[in-house]
This record gives C-alpha cells, structure tokens and sequence, in this order.
C-alpha cells in the first residue's frame, strides 16, 4: 500500500492527446475479446493456493558482502538460475543459482561503453541479460558472466518507461510521450535501436516512478500494461490487439484524472487551502498490475483509487471473479508483493529485516513442516537466518 501511496504522489504530469498519424495501422478489434465487468462480477470468493498450486519450496538468498541486496525490482528465472536487479544506492544485477547461493555481481556504473547511468529494467534470454538505461536512453546486452556485448541507443522521443525482448534482437519498448506532441506509447524497435513499428497512439502520458515492468512474458506471446489503461493489450506476430478489458465500478477516468494531475503538478489548492492531492481526490480506477497467467488461469489486479481489486479468470470458460487469494499452503508466513515471474512459479519473498518479530515463527515453520522437500543444506540456511539476512524466496509451482 506505502507503494501505490508514494507512486501516486510521484505522477506529477499527464496528458492525452490524438493519436499520431505515422503510427501503422492496427487490428484493435478481437472477436475473442475477454471483458470483466465488476458489476456483474458477483460476491468476492476465496482460493485457496492449494486449489492452484502443486507444492513450493523456499530458496534462501545467500547472504555475504558482495550479494547483500537492498531493493529487489525485479527477478528473472535463466536456466535454473535466479537474476535479480537491485536498484538499491548503487543499481546491480545479481545472479545466484537454483539454490540460492550467489554466483557474481554484475555492475557497470558509468558513461562509457557497456556503462549505464541508470537500471531502469531488465531483461533475459537464454545466454543474455539485457538492461535498459532510461537516462542514456540504451539498451545493453551482456552474457551471463556480466562480460559486455553490445549496446544501442534507442532512436525515439521520449523517456523509455519499460521494455521487453522479442526476438532476433527486436525489443519492444513502452515510453512516456513528450507531452506536447502526439507520439505513440509502443515502439518495436530492432537491433540498432531504430524504429520498425509505432503503436497505441493515443498518446497516455504515464509515470516512470511505477516501478513495475508493462510486460509479461508467455511462451506464445507477450502482453502489455500500464498506469491509466483499463485494457490488457496482446503482442503476437507482429501486431498489437485488445487481450482483456475491466469495465469497473469506478471507471478509469483520464479527464478527470489529468485535470488533477495537472492541478497537483502546478502547485494548485483547493478551496479550503490545501495542496491538490490526485491521492486523496481520484477515487476511480487507475491502473491494472500484477499480471500473472499460466495454461489454465489467468490472475491481475487493479487499483481504485487506494483499493485493490484482485480478478480471477478461467481462460477455458474465460469468465472472471473478484477473488481473495487465501495462502492455506503457508498461512502463518509474513510475505512482502509477490513477485510473479513466470507461468510455473507464483513467487514471494520473506525479507526477515523487515519483519524482526516474525524471523523466529518463520523457523518453526521450517523446522516442523514436512510437506516440502528440501535438502539438509537448504534447511539449516534457512534455520541461520536472523534479521540482517537477505529475503527468502518461496516459489509456489503451478499445478
């Protein structure tokens, strides 16, 4: 909640403008559309985890000098090996196996070759990391050693807000529009940077501050999200169309939301003398995040205003439901947001500097469950950690 309080608070401009007329034409139809309609959702119903999930194991983090992490943004699954980017004081990619001892550091701050200013995402292939620098406005591709490979500078206006490979050295990438033009907020870009496709024109302008990536990966296709869209957008050969659309109770409304902005930005007041505040006037739907899909269902969340709305959706019957997610696996465990990775694993972290007073229950936990297989060496990790330790991965596996 203190994150979606700060990001609010960090949208200090927004605006809409009319599509740009360079951008190709896109098929926005799709006969195959999936429409979640809060108000014909029905009562909120509970799921367990067991009702989704096989079995899950814990993968503690070693702790050590040169892997302590201090800000997890992202985390990406490689070949049984765990990438995590660390926008702690100093921004940093780490790699530990499937076990969670630490294997190397990449870090390569700087102006130069191979050098970023700034990680503002990260991406993977099989052999390749792949980090986006929004300040320099770069891509950089290196191997998992950390060893550079190459890089380009993206060849488009506006500030990179999120990206995503594609393949044969094409990138999707997702930018805050210069507010006094019409531009696109999707480029598909190739391997030198320059501009293949332009897509969704309609010129949104959304905050770079969100701190969560606008795509997710399947093994079919790739979809798209961001603040101030009521739509879960599908990227397949080569084109963009509709996936999903959240009809809400409290629908997003950008008129509304972009007079407040604006008025926040200026420094304006109300009539009783107080600072606008888009935190406590917008009460509507704005944003859809959390995306997370595997071969039978498909979960995501939205905001209204400080409200949550978890849905659920059946993609052979494709109807959705407003659910509460009840961890009946883990129920006693103190977990931070989930950190949904792939279509196999539902992933959390236990960070036990957070949560002081729960370190020891987390260890009775360890030490008396036996419904989870863990070798000898993994349990006694995870029975040494104390409060300076690093978090705790639990990976649930999808059934």
């Amino acid at each position: 909640m203190k994150n979606i309080v700060i990001t609010i608070a960090l949208i200090l401009l927004f605006g809409c403008h009319s599509p740009n007329k360079n951008i190709q034409n896109e098929d926005l139809t799709n006969p195959h559309l999936i429409i979640f309609d809060e108000n014909k959702a029905g009562s909120l119903k509970s799921i367990p985890y067991s009702d989704l999930f096989v079995s899950y194991h814990f993968v503690p983090l070693e702790t050590k000098k040169e892997s302590l992490l201090s800000n997890i943004s992202q985390i990406k699954l490689v070949d049984k090996k765990i990438l995590i980017l660390d926008k702690g004081s100093v921004n940093k990619v780490l790699l530990f196996n499937e076990n969670g001892r630490h294997i190397r550091t990449i870090k390569h701050s700087g102006q130069g070759p191979g050098e970023y200013l700034q990680i503002g995402e990260i991406d993977t292939d099989t052999n390749y990391l792949f980090v986006l620098d929004p300040t320099t406005k770069k891509i950089i591709t290196y191997d998992l050693n950390g060893d550079f490979i190459e890089e380009f500078r993206l060849h488009i206006r506006g500030t990179p807000k999120s990206f995503q490979y594609v393949k044969n050295g094409q990138f999707l990438v997702h930018i805050n529009p210069l507010t006094n033009g019409s531009s696109p907020i999707l480029y598909l870009v190739d391997s030198k940077g320059k501009v293949i496709k332009e897509m969704l024109g309609n010129g949104i302008y959304t905050s770079t501050e969100f701190g969560q990536s606008s795509f997710y990966r399947t093994k079919s296709d790739i979809k798209f999200m961001t603040t101030y869209m009521n739509r879960i957008y599908q990227f397949k050969d080569g084109k963009i169309r509709p996936f999903i659309e959240v009809n809400s109770t409290k629908q997003l409304d950008i008129k509304q939301l972009a007079d407040l902005e604006k008025r926040q930005g200026a420094g304006q007041h109300d009539a009783e003398g107080n600072l606008i505040s888009t935190l406590e006037l917008y009460k509507s739907m704005w944003a859809i995040r959390n995306y997370f899909e595997t071969h039978d269902f498909i979960f995501f969340q939205f905001y209204k205003g400080l409200a949550i709305v978890s849905v659920f959706i059946d993609k052979s019957s494709k109807l959705g439901e407003k659910i509460h997610l009840v961890d009946d696996m883990l129920p006693k465990i103190t977990y931070e947001n989930f950190l949904a990775s792939d279509s196999i694993y539902f992933i959390k972290k236990f960070t036990p500097g957070n949560h002081p007073d729960k370190v020891d229950d987390f260890k009775n936990i360890v030490n008396s469950n036996e419904t989870v297989s863990q070798t000898q060496e993994i349990k006694q990790r995870l029975l040494n950690i104390n409060i300076e330790s690093n978090p705790v991965l639990i990976f649930y596996r999808v059934k």
